[in-house]
């Protein structure tokens, strides 16, 4: 997989140094630029280029904003917001940036889990941290019999689409939008982005 930044990724790095500083000051820049506001501006700047690539799998900026946001509008509608966690079990794929952008975009943190990791491990890492929605394929989410949370799937394809959202109840049509549309959600340079989890000493996950 190959992914294409057009400049943003300097602007990221600016980012993290200026966010390290401020923390150690315990003061926060409401000017600080983030990753959404960031990607926001890359998107009007260079809407029809690539912005990354699987296989034969090909997404302009345009599409992946275009996508991202129909999924942030699912979460927000949802009940999910700033300071919600979000758990990925995604493939790797282009759905994969659409997820994680998505969930950034919804204002939440994202929890990611590799998906080759047991079904047992996903659901102790969500139950541990909290995640409100776990963002997921029909065939990972069922691939075993465990407790998980309420689960917006993604197309088969991995191409960014939904197919269900938060327990199908049907609300997913009426969701999703005809047109581009702005999140209005306040993410701040200081909110949490993710949260890793790893085995630790005792095996079990720990983030």
């Amino acid at each position: 997989m190959r992914q294409f930044v057009n400049g943003a990724a300097a602007g990221v790095i600016a980012v993290s140094r200026r966010r390290r500083r401020m923390v150690g000051q315990g003061v926060v820049d409401e000017t600080a630029r983030t990753l959404v506001s960031l990607f926001r501006d890359t998107v009007a700047k260079h809407a029809t280029r690539v912005a990354v690539m699987s296989g034969e799998e090909v997404m302009t900026y345009q599409e992946l904003d275009r996508r991202a946001e129909a999924l942030a509008l699912v979460l927000r509608a949802g009940g999910v917001g700033r300071g919600d966690l979000v758990g990925v079990w995604v493939p790797r794929s282009t759905a994969m940036y659409v997820v994680i952008l998505g969930v950034l975009k919804a204002g939440a943190a994202y929890v990611p889990c590799d998906e080759d990791a047991p079904a047992e491990r996903v659901s102790a890492v969500m139950a541990d941290s909290g995640a409100a929605v776990l963002v997921t394929t029909l065939g990972l989410a069922l691939a075993e019999d465990v407790t998980l949370p309420p689960c917006v799937l993604l197309s088969p394809r991995l191409d960014g689409e939904l197919i269900d959202d938060l327990g199908g109840n049907g609300r997913l049509a009426t969701l999703l939008p005809t047109g581009r549309f702005e999140m209005q959600t306040s993410v701040r340079a200081d909110d949490v982005a993710y949260v890793i989890y790893t085995s630790g000493s005792t095996g079990k996950p720990k983030g």
